[in-house]
């Protein structure tokens, strides 16, 4: 027995351990050894139950290494949800051991698939405890994540690319990293999402924008882009939906929806519907919904343009991705002009910074305003993005 262990005993205990040695017979008898205790994780019990029934012996143990060493480097750390983090990689060793039924060095890989890339476990631990194969793997998934790229178009480019490689090399790295966005998606619901979201704001614009090829003007208000743009904003975690008229007529229509709907019986009879309209804040001119941002944000907005055509000019600038637009949220408010009629008004197009893409880009593309904003709110801060 380990010399730490006897130096902590009591003086009867030695004294009964004196006497057990001195008449050997009378000593009680050994004990068999204890169990390990069970992992910590709340899934482990799952992923033993799923190898069980289809691994050996030997392709248990080794997932159970794979599993302690994976808890060890992980131990300090914990997911957005504040879960321990480690029930993540055993989520999808679970995938693949249940549903796949995997061999044991993809449930291993899967176990130890984010060790080296967020921990200080290296691949030649990994070569040395569980072999050159699920090291190989997991160097595979971590490279599949680990390229930075600037634009979605590029992401999806490299995504590919990786892609196509890993399959090249090994069908399984791709499987784990397939098991490992699935479980994200299926946890999606812990992730904030109030950022980049509550940096941006519509701007419904209805003065000035075109009435013709050649002609600005005002356009009328409407019920339902009031209701549904305030009902996207809302649901996106979006920040104050402005709607811009210089008619005192019109605003004074948009005082009335939003004091019935805020104040009034419609906002008693359907609470939802009046949490939306809290958002909207009325404005005379595009200037001064700029104004009221930067007052609100503590800092003064970029400017985008949405457009259903793309730029006349050759020369002009490359339309801006709603990833773009998503980077730009994150450093600070990004005020997303619509227009109304046949489209903003060059002097508005002058006051952005940019001009995001066409949602269409060929064929016919005349959505309703309010279904486009739907789609915009979607592109830019939509969870799958």
């Amino acid at each position: 027995m380990d010399a730490n262990v006897d130096s902590t005993r009591t003086a009867g205990q030695q004294a009964a351990a004196q006497d057990a040695q001195a008449a050997p017979e009378l000593a009680a008898p050994q004990t068999k050894p204890a169990k390990k205790a069970v992992p910590d994780a709340a899934n482990f019990r799952l992923l033993e139950e799923a190898c069980a029934s289809y691994l050996d012996a030997e392709g248990m143990e080794k997932a159970e290494r794979a599993y302690r060493f994976a808890a060890d480097f992980h131990r300090d750390q914990r997911r957005r949800s504040g879960e321990p983090y480690i029930n993540h990689p055993v989520e999808v060793a679970l995938i693949l051991s249940k549903d796949l039924h995997m061999d044991e060095d993809t449930v291993c890989a899967a176990l130890l698939h984010d060790t080296v890339e967020d921990t200080p476990a290296t691949l030649e631990q990994l070569t040395d405890l569980f072999g050159q194969t699920v090291a190989e793997l997991v160097d595979g998934v971590t490279k599949l994540t680990s390229i930075k790229v600037t634009s979605m178009d590029e992401k999806q480019a490299w995504n590919l690319r990786k892609m196509f490689l890993a399959m090249s090399r090994d069908i399984r790295v791709v499987i784990i990293k397939l098991a490992d966005r699935l479980h994200n998606m299926r946890t999606l619901a812990a992730l904030p999402r109030e950022r980049p979201g509550r940096n941006l704001s519509f701007c419904l614009v209805h003065y000035p924008v075109l009435l013709g090829e050649k002609n600005s003007g005002a356009s009328s208000l409407t019920n339902l882009d009031i209701h549904d743009i305030a009902r996207i904003s809302r649901s996106y975690g979006m920040g104050p939906f402005y709607a811009v008229t210089p008619l005192e007529d019109q605003l004074r229509v948009l005082e009335d929806i939003l004091r019935h709907w805020t104040c009034g019986p419609g906002g008693k009879g359907n609470p939802d519907r009046a949490r939306a309209l809290e958002l909207v804040r009325p404005a005379a001119s595009l200037d001064e919904a700029v104004a009221r941002l930067g007052a609100h944000a503590g800092a003064k907005p970029r400017l985008v343009a949405s457009s259903a055509v793309w730029p006349a000019h050759k020369r002009a600038p490359a339309p801006l991705t709603p990833a773009q637009v998503r980077d730009w949220c994150r450093d600070g408010p990004v005020l997303l002009c619509l227009g109304t009629a046949q489209g903003l008004a060059p002097e508005v197009l002058e006051h952005c910074e940019g001009q995001l893409r066409p949602l269409r880009f060929l064929g016919y593309n005349h959505l309703s305003v309010r279904s486009a904003a739907a789609i915009l709110a979607d592109r830019i801060l939509g969870d799958y993005c």
